[in-house]
């Protein structure tokens, strides 16, 4: 069932991501993130493509984990 989640997902690149989302993460941040393997990503050579909607959700369980901290 997740395999054929992903096939069916939309990927963007790092700075797509952040165009389509400019909510105060910056480049940086999200590739900060990235590293630290708090967001879903799949690497094609040195590119890396983000699952749009999987990445949103990872992001709004951290925002949360950091409100109840």
């Amino acid at each position: 069932m997740e395999a054929n989640r992903m096939t069916n997902e939309k990927f963007l690149t790092v700075r797509q991501f952040r165009a389509k989302e400019p909510d105060g993460l910056s480049e940086y941040a999200i590739r900060q993130l990235l590293k630290q393997k708090k967001l879903p990503v799949i690497y094609r050579g040195n590119r890396a493509l983000l699952p749009y909607s999987a990445c949103m959700e990872a992001l709004n369980r951290l925002a949360v984990e950091s409100q109840s901290s």
